[in-house]
């Protein structure tokens, strides 16, 4: 079963998404991050060259391959994926087929707009029987 974590009070959406992929490629593991606006990824890929940690990510756009051993994606389509370890959402809704991934990564951001967006994808995850683990990033940054 796909585990479900959430990080909120997040100041900044785009450079938490850069963080928590980070971390995710130390462990070793791939990350799809799940980027349905094109102005999303765009600025997502813009913040990436930010981390040199991150050797190298690709966007996955309409009718393109990706290259299979490429530890980032950034798409719009979750099922751009070739692999089922890590999907990152930046998207207000959950993702389609989210449950294929070995883990999801939510962000939310202090606005009011994205924590109830966020908090109709946690009621969605919960019914579903989902265990979900929650992280306040503000705890963190104390």
């Amino acid at each position: 079963m796909t585990r479900i974590e959430f990080y909120f009070n997040v100041d900044s959406k785009l450079r938490a998404a850069c963080e928590l992929a980070a971390r995710t490629l130390r462990q070793r593991l791939r990350v799809l991050v799940y980027a349905p606006d094109a102005g999303v990824g765009l600025r997502l890929e813009e913040a990436l060259r930010g981390f040199p940690s991150i050797p190298y990510a690709c966007r996955a756009a309409d009718g393109v391959g990706v290259a299979p051993d490429a530890p980032l994606i950034i798409a719009g389509d979750p099922d751009a994926a070739i692999h089922d370890e890590v999907l990152l959402n930046l998207h207000a809704g959950a993702p389609r087929h989210f449950s294929r991934f070995r883990r999801l990564i939510e962000i939310v951001a202090r606005a009011e707009d994205d924590r109830l967006a966020a908090r109709a994808r946690f009621r969605y995850y919960r019914d579903r029987g989902y265990a979900i683990r929650h992280y306040d990033m503000a705890l963190a940054r104390a």
